[in-house]
């Protein structure tokens, strides 16, 4: 297993977006669970799928009304995303098999973040 690379960071280091090699992914820790090893949301095989998949999710944080659910298929797992708005603020929660805790969740505000500094990251 290669090095792990953060390129950013949101929610005091508890959402990252890590690169492995050449596997982009979501790091979301769980809070409910201290036991839980943390979450993984993938994003792709490369910076423009991962680029993608940002935006995608970027898009949900708006067109998933307050509770509404969907399925997506995550590395051979099927993994429920649900908009949970706090104040207003959209926030996609992500049911992930084999996390014991609360939902994780990550807010439209780092996903922008995390696009911006993937736009601006070299590899």
């Amino acid at each position: 297993m290669g090095a792990v690379e953060t390129i950013a960071t949101a929610r005091a280091k508890n959402v990252k977006l890590n690169k492995l090699e050449n596997d982009y992914y979501l790091c979301i820790i769980a809070t409910g669970n201290q036991f839980d090893d943390p979450a993984i949301f993938d994003l792709g095989l490369s910076k423009s799928e991962a680029q993608q998949t940002i935006s995608d999710l970027i898009l949900l944080c708006s067109n998933l009304s307050k509770g509404e659910s969907l399925y997506v298929m995550n590395r051979d797992r099927k993994i429920r995303i649900s908009n949970h708005p706090m104040l207003g603020v959209p926030v996609l929660y992500f049911d992930i098999p084999g996390i014991a805790g609360d939902m994780t969740s990550v807010t439209e505000k780092e996903l922008l973040k995390f696009q911006k500094a993937l736009e601006a990251y070299s590899e």
